[in-house]
């Protein structure tokens, strides 16, 4: 070793960064993490904001084009887009939410099984 320099510290030595700061550092999984706060604000805070009726045609708004009213114009039976936009991702999301949980319980289900058959104590 040269005079002068400190001693190289291995990777297994130093102890691991909490984990705000390593996803902090990481400039995708925050782009990602802004994205979807982003998306579900749009979907569950949209509809308070911007209020449209989802339920009833009206016939007389059919294809408009966007406008102050309309933000992306209407559909071929008078529906809101932007309105279609937040009740379809509203479902979308939780249907992804339910099957992500249903996932990770069935998941966890089936890998534990083994290992408490075996005789294995699992924490």
């Amino acid at each position: 070793m040269e005079a002068g320099r400190a001693p190289r510290r291995s990777r297994e030595s130093t102890p691991p960064a909490p984990l705000k700061a390593r996803f902090a550092r990481n400039k995708l999984a925050v782009a990602g993490l802004v994205v979807v706060a982003l998306f579900f604000l749009f979907c569950f805070v949209g509809p308070f904001l911007y209020s449209t009726d989802q339920i009833h045609t009206d016939l007389t708004q059919v294809n408009l084009r966007p406008s102050g009213a309309h933000w992306l114009g209407t559909d071929a039976v008078g529906h809101d887009e932007v309105g279609r936009l937040m009740y379809g991702g509203k479902v979308s999301l939780l249907v992804g939410l339910a099957a992500g949980v249903l996932a990770t319980v069935i998941g966890t289900l089936w890998g534990r099984s083994p290992g408490m058959r075996a005789g294995g104590s699992m924490p």
